[in-house]
């Protein structure tokens, strides 16, 4: 790798001090708006999104929870979903380490299975038990 060569900011990423779009300024430079060096507004100590963390856990406990009959899933499914997003705007607008997106795409798509298979496992089970309350009501086939 050629020594003099700067990486340019690829991301959309705003200056720590004055808020000015770094994009496509040389990753050695300082802001053109303020003077603050660019290095400083890219996640460097920052730390990660407290959304995102709780998207990513509440996913995750969203897609187990569907053994119990779908109920925690139907509750944590869309938690997930709504944390990941704020968590997702956050390292968007710079205020959390960028690490932290995966973890939010991570709990928005689990999230979103676990509130899918959270609906279907509830439908089944109520179904069952409706198919049993008319079973027994005499609405079989048999004698």
């Amino acid at each position: 790798m050629n020594e003099g060569y700067a990486h340019n900011v690829m991301y959309d990423f705003c200056c720590v001090s004055c808020g000015y779009s770094v994009r496509g300024v040389a990753i050695d430079q300082l802001c053109p708006e303020c003077g603050t060096p660019v290095q400083a507004s890219l996640g460097a100590g920052k730390s990660a999104s407290g959304p995102a963390i709780a998207g990513m856990v509440l996913g995750i406990i969203s897609v187990v929870g569907c053994i119990f009959y779908g109920v925690p899933s139907l509750i944590c499914g869309p938690l997930a979903i709504y944390f990941s997003s704020v968590g997702k705007k956050q390292v968007r607008e710079g205020s959390a380490a960028r690490s932290s997106g995966g973890m939010a795409t991570a709990g928005f798509v689990t999230g979103i299975v676990g509130t899918c298979i959270g609906v279907l496992v509830l439908a089944f089970f109520l179904l069952a038990i409706l198919g049993v309350i008319a079973g027994s009501r005499g609405g079989g086939l048999g004698p």
